[in-house]
């Protein structure tokens, strides 16, 4: 099952004791774990830029994803987000980060950049598509 495989992997690499699954979470805790994690993983096999990818770079957390065009558009390898080619380079990049406090620091500072450069906040958009629901009624 999936699960195990990822969890194999895992023992692989030499990161069993740091790689926590959590299960279904509420917002809140999801939030706190997010902004407490060493890096936040997104490799889906399908596009990565969806609602954890944007919440983890939203909660200031270390993303590690899947190199990928939605996610190069407006994230740079290495500078707001780590985004790599295949699974092997995963735990690499992983234990680069762990050996580096300061690549940590900018990816999660830069990260959050990235993301309000690309996106706007849940407050101006919804201010934006209220307006533009207005204008469509009056």
């Amino acid at each position: 099952k999936y699960f195990d495989q990822v969890f194999e992997y895992v023992k692989s690499v030499g990161l069993q004791g740091r790689v926590q699954y959590c299960g279904t979470l509420d917002k809140k805790e999801l939030f706190s774990h997010m902004k407490g994690a060493e890096v936040v993983l997104s490799l889906q096999k399908t596009s990565n830029l969806g609602n954890t990818l944007i919440e983890a770079l939203s909660c200031e957390s270390v993303v590690l994803s899947y190199k990928e065009p939605s996610l190069e558009a407006f994230l740079k390898n290495g500078e707001s987000a780590i985004l790599v080619d295949n699974i092997s380079s995963a735990g690499v990049a992983i234990l680069a980060i762990q050996e580096h406090p300061a690549l940590a620091i900018r990816l999660r500072k830069q990260g959050k950049k990235a993301l309000y450069s690309e996106f706007e906040n849940w407050n101006d958009r919804i201010s934006n598509e209220l307006a533009q629901i207005y204008d469509v009624i009056t």
